[in-house]
């Protein structure tokens, strides 16, 4: 897999907050669960650097009941 991303030229990058960030509260207090559909959902989102292109943003949300 990562020897794809590579050939793709496709670069990892990590962003890291700086010490004046806002902390997000855990809403969830890191329970996981759902005992039915469209009860909790999680969600994340970054963005991939392309070589010759411009950024592309991915956005995921999840249902945790799933």
């Amino acid at each position: 897999m990562f020897a794809l991303v590579r050939l793709s030229g496709i670069r990892h990058c990590t962003t890291v907050p700086g010490p004046a960030a806002a902390r997000i509260p855990d809403i969830l207090g890191r329970d996981f669960t759902a005992s039915a559909p469209n009860q909790r959902y999680v969600g994340d989102m970054t963005y991939l650097l392309i070589k010759g292109s411009k950024p592309w943003y991915l956005a995921t949300v999840i249902d945790l009941y799933a």
